[in-house]
């Protein structure tokens, strides 16, 4: 399976490049994050790859924190998520947020 833009991609057959040899059975569907984040460990490492992969405005960071809340059921208020809100969150799934500075 292979994530691309939101949408998860399933069924290719990859021939050398990956837009040639498509099956018969592609298909797209959309890919729901909350869907797929059952367990601690994984809540982290989407956590972790989201502050990796954060274009610098936080965006991508609230958007894996209410996709975390949605995971356990809960549900943020539409806007920006407060810095106490996310420490909280931080917090527990077992991690900590630090300030570090560069060397």
């Amino acid at each position: 399976m292979f994530i691309l833009t939101g949408l998860l991609l399933t069924g290719l057959v990859f021939r050398g490049h990956p837009m040639r040899g498509v099956s018969v059975g592609t298909y797209l569907k959309r890919w729901h994050s909350p869907e797929h984040l059952k367990t601690q460990e994984e809540r982290r490492l989407f956590l972790e790859a989201c502050f990796e992969e954060d274009p610098g405005d936080g965006s991508l960071i609230q958007a894996c924190i209410r996709d975390i809340c949605l995971s356990w059921g809960e549900v943020l208020p539409d806007g920006p998520i407060e810095i106490s809100t996310a420490t909280r969150i931080i917090k527990i799934l077992g991690m900590e947020l630090r300030v570090i500075s560069p060397a």
